[in-house]
């Protein structure tokens, strides 16, 4: 049992790793990158700094596009 437990929490931990990973290069990116939400309260599940920018500038603030770090450290 406390290999499976282990293995899981093995798993969790890479998961992590990986997503922040992932995070970092779609900030990395020129382009500008938003994930729209399909049946939520928060229109947005993704932008990254590009279209933060690109919303923020001629759609005014929004709260729903934070940067990707804000809403990892919100969670």
């Amino acid at each position: 049992m406390g290999f499976l437990i282990k293995y899981v929490v093995d798993i969790n931990h890479q998961l992590s790793v990986a997503n922040k990973s992932h995070i970092e290069l779609l900030n990395g990116m020129h382009e500008g990158l938003l994930i729209v939400k399909k049946d939520t309260h928060s229109q947005w599940l993704f932008c990254n700094r590009s279209a933060g920018k690109l919303i923020n500038t001629f759609l005014g603030q929004l709260d729903d596009c934070k940067d990707a770090k804000e809403k990892q450290n919100a969670h």
